[in-house]
């Protein structure tokens, strides 16, 4: 007798109509993963490393900690991958991915960075404070058979919890002078990372 459906075989193929094609791998096949990540949350550049666990094919969970030029910052973040393509046999597998992340860390305001070069504030300066972020983004993820990843993605974060803004003129304080900076920012993230 004969069968037409797929069978697998020993050594991780599919057997379909006579023909063997090597299976997908998945996410989850290598469970952890740690690695080192430059973000910026405008204006901030952050510099870190996280550990993350892929709890299902299309679900990760993720840690991290590192400095920014406000000082230290942590977060904690679910990563979701609604496509993912590729991974037949060594081939790169992908996906496109969501992320929603929590981030407590230190703020700064543009001006105190003096991101364009531009010249000193004669007025008082937004001092760094302690905020707490949510952010989203989307993005892409690939993983070569060796098990090296790179990620990259992009999106916004918003402030919903902070320590009051306070501002300084040279090294003393001051009265804060106009608007404060956004609590809107724009988020990018690229990371590189091993399995475990």
């Amino acid at each position: 007798p004969t069968f037409d459906g797929a069978l697998p075989t020993l050594d991780g193929e599919v057997a379909l109509g006579g023909d063997t094609v090597p299976e997908r791998r998945h996410f989850d096949q290598r469970s952890f993963q740690m690695g080192a990540n430059l973000d910026t949350l405008s204006p901030m550049a952050l510099l870190g490393v996280f550990a993350e666990a892929n709890v299902w094919d299309r679900i990760a969970l993720g840690v991290g900690a590192g400095v920014s030029f406000g000082g230290p910052e942590a977060r904690a973040y679910v990563r979701f991958r609604p496509i993912v393509w590729g991974g037949e046999g060594q081939r790169l597998l992908n996906a496109f991915t969501l992320r929603s992340e929590y981030r407590v860390m230190r703020q700064v305001s543009p001006d105190a960075l003096d991101v364009f070069g531009g010249a000193e504030s004669v007025g008082a300066e937004y001092v760094s404070r302690t905020a707490q972020s949510w952010g989203l983004s989307a993005g892409f993820e690939h993983q070569l058979w060796s098990g090296w990843t790179i990620r990259y993605d992009f999106g916004f974060a918003r402030v919903f919890s902070a320590t009051p803004w306070q501002c300084k003129l040279g090294s003393e304080p001051a009265p804060c002078e106009g608007e404060p900076p956004s609590n809107d920012l724009l988020m990018t993230s690229f990371g590189v990372s091993h399995t475990l």
